[in-house]
């Protein structure tokens, strides 16, 4: 019953980079080998669904949102998730893929969805035994492993293509090493 869902998903993935939970004798030296678990970690985890997933208190959803030109969208796409610029290349390649439908890609009007009810505090020392502290632990995990819905301020298939740049981005090889 004390589990923390969210925090646990961030920490499995942590751990397929070499991070470790105890940090007695810590590393100086990042160890640079990439391992099958890597990949698997960035594909398959929560972490990954709500770090591609646009939902309304999506950092890159306010980016999206933004009087900003294409170009400039871009750009700072790139400095979010690679901390640099996009190369002229990539730009272009990025351009191609968000251009159609850019212009219109704001929904007037449209609600804000609300973030789901991850914050259930209910349990403490005093009552993790109780079946019911654990129950609750159950239901956060369900809702951390669904993530937050979508945002319905951007165009759904617009939003899609965005999604699919966020997650090329990070699974590329670039990513690993940056951050």
């Amino acid at each position: 019953a004390l589990a923390l869902p969210a925090a646990q998903s961030v920490v499995d993935v942590l751990l397929a980079f070499g991070w470790r939970e105890s940090r007695p004798h810590p590393t100086t030296l990042r160890d640079g080998t990439m391992t099958v678990l890597q990949p698997l970690a960035l594909a398959n985890s929560s972490v990954s669904q709500r770090t591609v997933t646009l939902s309304d208190d999506h950092v890159l959803t306010d980016l999206f949102l933004k009087n900003l030109t294409l170009a400039d969208t871009v750009n700072r796409l790139y400095l979010h998730v690679l901390s640099r610029p996009a190369t002229p290349e990539e730009h272009d390649e990025i351009s191609t893929l968000l251009g159609p439908g850019f212009s219109q890609r704001r929904v007037p009007g449209a609600a804000v969805n609300p973030p789901p009810g991850r914050r259930l505090t209910r349990v403490s020392w005093s009552n993790h035994l109780s079946p019911e502290a654990t129950r609750l632990k159950l239901k956060l995990e369900r809702l951390v492993r669904a993530g937050d819905p979508p945002t319905r301020r951007l165009v759904a298939g617009w939003r899609e293509l965005a999604e699919d740049v966020i997650w090329a981005l990070i699974n590329s090889p670039e990513f690993v090493f940056a951050q």
